[in-house]
């Protein structure tokens, strides 16, 4: 009986050992996760803050490429008030030397219609 309950005690020393054993490699492995998860969360971290200068940076140049787009759009409204202005002095230039060459043409004809006339006799 004492090699009985010998045995049953030891059985039982084994399967605490052993229950033991588990828990402490469950809590090891455990342990290991939450080291990788916080490890994961710096690095997170350390993007996050990269992510964030890089956005400040791009908001940056947006804010200053909008303000160039304003600068852009005053300035072609200046040189299409400027090109309508140029191109209405074109067109009335263009109508006085229009004038201007037929205004020669009938000097023309009307010197040579004297100088008929001369030659004719008519005048």
């Amino acid at each position: 009986m004492l090699v009985c309950l010998s045995s049953k005690l030891y059985s039982q020393s084994i399967s605490v050992t052993a229950s033991l054993d588990s828990a402490r490699a469950e809590f090891l492995r455990n342990a290991k996760n939450i080291n990788a998860d916080l490890a994961k969360g710096d690095f997170a971290r350390e993007r996050e803050t990269v992510y964030e200068a890089t956005i400040a940076s791009q908001n940056k140049a947006y804010e200053g490429l909008a303000g160039e787009l304003g600068d852009c759009k005053k300035t072609a409204g200046s040189l299409a008030g400027t090109l309508f202005e140029t191109k209405d002095k074109l067109g009335r230039e263009t109508n006085k030397k229009g004038a201007a060459r037929l205004e020669n043409w009938l000097w023309r004809g009307a010197i040579i219609l004297g100088i008929y006339a001369k030659i004719k006799g008519v005048l």
